[in-house]
């Protein structure tokens, strides 16, 4: 960040126009209703409503993972490369929409067969390269349309509009469900889902940029040749929460297996597992809020991040009762995962150089996706004999390990060397 672009109090001036803002929060909003719609609470009680085996449903959680951790490898470096960052990623926003329209395919297939297994996997496939390469080049989009002094604002605010747009599904599935055809409301939803991601990409194509960043330099202005990659590689800080970054991964697999953790062992039935999206988007406007409070008080990413991983192991207490319990501890274990999930993010955005930031992020959620691939599964192995208390010990006490190593290698305000 410029010096000119600091005020006397240390803070900075937002010298964007006061749109981006209010674009980057009605687009993510949005885009929260699309993914809402698709998400594991919808996607994985519809498998198991389609007669899929639960330990085929956490195989797909893992080679979906797997699909993200490729593609993101194999983009890590595009975005820095690229002059039209904005552009690029509207368009992808456009590609994404398509894919999740592909999704409305599943509805016609029938259950039982192996011809609807192979297709839920290709159409997963192709949702995912496309949202893994739009947030590849997510990454650096945002340092070209905000300061990233001010990300923490930014992402606080975000997260409180994710957690409006998506309780209101979360709450209105479940009772589409029980009036109409299962597969018919699910088609329905396919559908939104792919319209309001086209949505999202509108709102997405008409952000401003900063003034000075390479879209608006001259077609012919001779670009810096760096290998970002290697630059991130060689980076003592990323090597350093490597391990710390990977582990992280088995919490996310957790997560990303609750609907059917839900299902198998607190007794969610599978009508009502969209309220698991609502409890989350719920717990998101709530910890979001709390987190730019605090963050405006001048408490450190990373301390919030360690406060929420704390948080994040009542999760162990939620299969010990009845699907009520399991909701309402669910909304305070995902307030701290939040936390966590906002925290680790900004801290990198504080910390790390703009040149190098798209590499950085995507090499680290590289890390954490690998073990989430792996741990999705393992718990597709064992998913039948183990108990989700004991999955959940696992899961949350891998955050608490991630979120201590970023609060230690990051406790200067300085970037490390």
């Amino acid at each position: 960040m410029t010096p000119e672009n600091r005020l006397p109090d240390g803070g900075t001036r937002i010298d964007c126009a006061p749109s981006n803002f209010l674009l980057l929060w009605l687009r993510d909003g949005l885009y929260c209703l699309a993914s809402t719609l698709s998400s594991a609470s919808v996607l994985q009680a519809f498998f198991l409503k389609m007669c899929m085996a639960s330990g085929t449903v956490s195989y797909y959680a893992s080679f979906t993972q797997a699909v993200f951790l490729v593609f993101s490898l194999l983009f890590a470096g595009a975005a820095d490369r690229c002059r039209r960052t904005k552009r690029t990623a509207t368009l992808l926003f456009f590609a994404n929409a398509a894919s999740l329209l592909f999704q409305m395919t599943l509805c016609l297939l029938p259950a039982y067969s192996a011809l609807f297994c192979f297709a839920a996997f290709a159409v997963g496939a192709l949702v995912n390269v496309t949202n893994t390469v739009r947030v590849v080049f997510e990454y650096k989009m945002i340092c070209e349309v905000i300061p990233v002094g001010r990300y923490s604002l930014y992402s606080s605010v975000s997260g409180i509009v994710y957690g409006v747009a998506g309780i209101l599904p979360g709450i209105l599935l479940p009772v589409f469900y029980a009036r109409y055809d299962y597969t018919a409301v699910t088609l329905a939803v396919f559908c939104a889902s792919g319209l309001f991601c086209m949505a999202a990409g509108a709102f997405n194509g008409c952000l401003r940029l900063l003034p000075g960043k390479e879209e608006e330099l001259p077609e012919d202005t001779p670009k810096k040749n760096v290998s970002s990659v290697r630059e991130v590689l060689e980076r003592s800080d990323f090597r350093r929460l490597a391990l710390p970054n990977f582990i992280r991964g088995f919490g996310a697999g957790v997560v990303a297996i609750l609907p059917l953790l839900a299902i198998k062992d607190a007794g969610l039935p599978e009508e009502k597992s969209a309220l698991i999206a609502g409890v989350m988007n719920a717990a998101t406007f709530l910890s979001c809020g709390f987190y730019g409070i605090l963050r405006q008080r001048k408490i450190k990413a990373t301390t919030l991040g360690v406060a929420g991983s704390c948080l994040f192991f009542t999760l162990c207490a939620a299969f010990l009762g009845s699907p009520v319990w399991f909701l309402a501890v669910l909304f305070f274990a995902y307030c701290g995962y939040n936390l966590v999930c906002y925290a680790i993010p900004d801290a990198v955005y504080q910390q790390v150089e703009e040149d190098v930031i798209s590499a950085y992020h995507t090499w680290r959620m590289a890390l954490t996706t690998l073990g989430t691939v792996l741990s999705t599964a393992v718990i597709g192995l064992v998913a039948d004999s183990v108990s989700g208390t004991v999955l959940a010990l696992v899961g949350t006490a891998s955050i608490f390990f991630c979120c201590l190593a970023y609060h230690r290698v990051f406790r200067s305000p300085t970037q490390p060397d």
